[in-house]
């Protein structure tokens, strides 16, 4: 019966893990020549990245990684597919948080949010190359730079899908730099479609950093969008409310006409 590659995969990461466990104990290592999926991985990733260091433009980079993560998508989706007791942790995986990289560059936000979800769930850190080494502060620099464009979009979808990836990560412990451009974000993704909520945000950012930096302008419009929203609310309410108290009164007009009626027959 021929065995999950990727369940090879992890036996091997686990023997390796055991091998460095034996020379710091002074034991021999028992060497392997396996070629594993992981090993395939890395040598398409770094045939792509030798080829992404041609291309100058961010945006073509973008295209680029998006063109081409399909050709990964087999390996991550095995990895994810080999933890089936979802007890075990299995080994870092800098492969597969490389194409969690790529994946968020491309604005692939739906399947970077699964990806993002497996690699939290495993307590995995990214790349040894990158400077934010924590998945979640990753996460939310990078939604920083990709929402900039994006307050005033049509695409609500993209803007929900941005939204809700953003608050899976924000409970992380950040820089306030950091968490006071998230909540600024958040802030303007809300505006359009939740202006309450996004009040609320901007509240927060202003008590992690007491600046100006245009939020006062944009606090001020959306109360005064927001007061005429909630007046109408209130008057929805009293109109509701004056609804029921003439219903009762009827009834109780209909309670006291309705037996002298039938005393008069």
């Amino acid at each position: 019966m021929a065995i999950n590659p990727f369940k090879r995969h992890r036996a091997v990461e686990m023997a390796k893990l055991e091998t460095a466990d034996k020379v710091q104990t002074g034991e021999q290592p028992e060497l392997r020549g396996d070629v594993t999926e992981q090993d395939r991985a890395r040598k398409k990733i770094t045939e792509l990245g030798l080829q992404l260091k041609m291309i100058r433009s961010t945006q073509a980079k973008a295209e680029f990684k998006a063109e081409h993560l399909a050709e990964l998508s087999a390996y991550v989706d095995g990895v994810m597919a080999a933890d089936i007791d979802k007890v075990t942790t299995l080994p870092q995986d800098n492969e597969f948080m490389t194409v969690l990289v790529w994946t968020f560059d491309a604005c692939l936000l739906a399947d970077g949010h699964k990806l993002s979800s497996f690699a939290r769930a495993q307590g995995w850190q990214m790349p040894p190359m990158m400077q934010l080494r924590e998945v979640d502060i990753f996460i939310l620099t990078r939604l920083v730079e990709i929402a900039k464009p994006m307050a005033d979009s049509p695409d609500e979808a993209l803007i929900g899908k941005i939204i809700e990836v953003a608050a899976d990560s924000m409970t992380v412990d950040m820089h306030d730099k950091l968490g006071f451009n998230v909540q600024v974000m958040m802030g303007d993704l809300n505006a359009n479609l939740q202006p309450a909520t996004a009040l609320k945000h901007y509240q927060q950012a202003v008590k992690i950093k007491s600046t100006k930096h245009g939020l006062l302008k944009k606090m001020k419009a959306l109360v005064e969008r927001i007061e005429p929203l909630q007046q109408a609310a209130n008057n929805d309410d009293d109109d509701v409310k004056l609804e029921t108290k003439t219903e009762g009164d009827d009834s109780k007009v209909k309670s006291e006409v309705e037996p002298e009626t039938k005393a008069e027959a």
